[in-house]
C-alpha cells in the first residue's frame, strides 16, 4: 500500500493528475539548483524555529521507528517540546514540525508548522490541517481523553463502530481497548452490510 504524506497529499489537492504522477517512479526528476536552494533554505528556517526550544527533542529514524518514539515522548511527562512528532493513520503519513504540551493539561498538545512565507493563504492552511488530522485519527486526541478520566472520575471508555473500520480498530487497540461486544449485519456502509462493535477499556 502507498503511504500518503503531506506533500503528496497537497499535490493531489493542487492538481489530482499531478499528484497521481508523484507516486509513480517515471516521475521522479533531478532537482534543479533552484529547487535544492529551496530546500536548503527551508532546512535552516527549520533549524532556527527549532532553536526557539532548547528543551525540544527530534524524533529521528525511518517512519515505523519514529512513531514508536513519538508515542514514547507523548506518554513521558517531562518531554515538552517535540520536533518531528510522526504520526500513522492507515496509509497517511504525519511529521509535525514542532508539538508543545500545553501547560495547563499534560496530555494535550498544540502544533506548530514552520513556514518561510509570512502571507496566510490556503496551501497554508491545508498544510496544517492535513497534520492535525492525520495526529487526532491517530490517537492523539484519545491519549488526551484517556488522561483526563480519574479528574472527571469516569472508570471506563468505550467505543461504537463498524466491524470494516479496521484502522479505527488498530488505533483503540494500541491504546489498550478490547472487544466487549459485537452486532452483527445491523448497519449499512457503501452499499454493503456490516456490523457494530463495541470497544471498551477500565481507566
Amino acid at each position: 500500500m502507498v503511504k500518503i504524506d503531506k506533500q503528496l497529499f497537497l499535490s493531489i489537492l493542487f492538481c489530482p493528475t499531478y499528484g497521481w504522477l508523484q507516486r509513480t517512479e517515471t516521475s521522479r526528476k533531478t532537482l534543479s539548483v533552484a529547487d535544492q536552494l529551496r530546500i536548503d533554505e527551508g532546512t535552516e528556517f527549520h533549524q532556527r524555529a527549532r532553536g526557539l526550544f532548547p528543551s525540544g527533542v527530534m524524533v529521528p529514524g525511518p517512519t515505523e521507528a519514529a512513531v514508536q518514539t513519538t508515542q514514547e515522548l507523548l506518554s513521558d511527562p517531562e518531554t515538552t517540546v517535540i520536533f518531528e512528532a510522526t504520526f500513522v493513520y492507515h496509509k497517511y503519513v504525519a511529521k509535525a514540525d514542532i508539538l508543545i504540551r500545553n501547560d495547563n493539561n499534560s496530555s494535550s498538545w498544540k502544533i506548530i508548522e514552520v513556514k518561510s512565507n509570512v502571507n496566510d493563504d490556503n496551501e497554508l492552511v491545508d498544510d496544517l490541517a492535513y497534520t492535525t488530522f492525520v495526529a487526532h485519527a491517530a490517537g492523539v486526541s484519545l491519549q488526551h481523553a484517556i488522561a483526563k478520566c480519574p479528574a472527571l472520575n469516569i472508570e471506563n471508555l468505550f467505543s461504537l463502530l463498524l466491524d470494516v473500520n479496521t484502522p479505527s480498530i488498530r488505533i483503540l487497540e494500541k491504546f489498550g481497548f478490547v472487544k466487549w461486544g459485537y452486532m452483527p449485519e445491523v448497519a449499512e456502509f457503501d452499499g454493503r452490510t456490516c456490523g457494530h462493535l463495541i470497544y471498551g477499556r477500565k481507566v
